[in-house]
């Protein structure tokens, strides 16, 4: 049960019942589609004039980046552990009012990199934070997986895994002459 003070707002008990801190969306604009012109490029030179860039990555970042890299290697060169305990990282160790910071742009360097982060729970002690950073392989989505079996192209010529020895048999074949 939520507790309530004088100016009639809920105050949470604990940080659980807190609501997520959420960003201020902008308002955006009613589209005039009378005014919307669209075409179709057909040539390599109007791409690469519109082309994206990654815009430099100040110092502060590319430190961070730096060290998300050294973890990912570090997790690379002990055998690329699947669970928490078997991972490898980086032991941090930051001021308190640094950590969000570091806790951001390590993420940052992820999406960079395309990697995966992952932080221990943090510990405060003396008014440093220590966590533990891990960079590791982002994991497959189930829409990115591969949906066609391995022998797709033995099934599309006949061609069938013999489910005893695994070789390739002739689907045309009658039972009793591959048994």
């Amino acid at each position: 049960m939520a507790k309530r003070n004088t100016q009639e707002e809920t105050v949470p008990e604990t940080t659980a019942d807190a609501p997520k801190k959420t960003r201020e969306r902008k308002v955006l604009a009613p589209l005039d589609f009378s005014q919307l012109a669209v075409r179709t490029i057909h040539d390599a030179d109007t791409m690469r004039a519109f082309k994206r860039t990654r815009g430099e990555r100040d110092p502060e970042q590319q430190q961070i980046d730096a060290l998300v890299r050294r973890a990912y290697e570090h997790w690379v060169a002990t055998g690329k552990g699947e669970t928490w305990t078997e991972s490898r990282g980086l032991h941090i160790r930051v001021p308190v009012g640094q950590y969000d910071t570091i806790y951001t742009r390590a993420l940052r360097a992820g999406a960079f990199f395309d990697m995966a982060i992952r932080f221990s729970d943090r510990k405060d002690a003396d008014g440093y934070a220590e966590v533990v950073l891990v960079a590791k392989d982002k994991p497959v989505k189930a829409e990115d997986a591969p949906t066609e079996p391995e022998d797709a192209d033995a099934a599309e010529d006949g061609l069938e895994n013999d489910p005893e020895t695994g070789e390739v048999a002739d689907g045309d074949q009658d039972a009793e002459a591959v048994a």
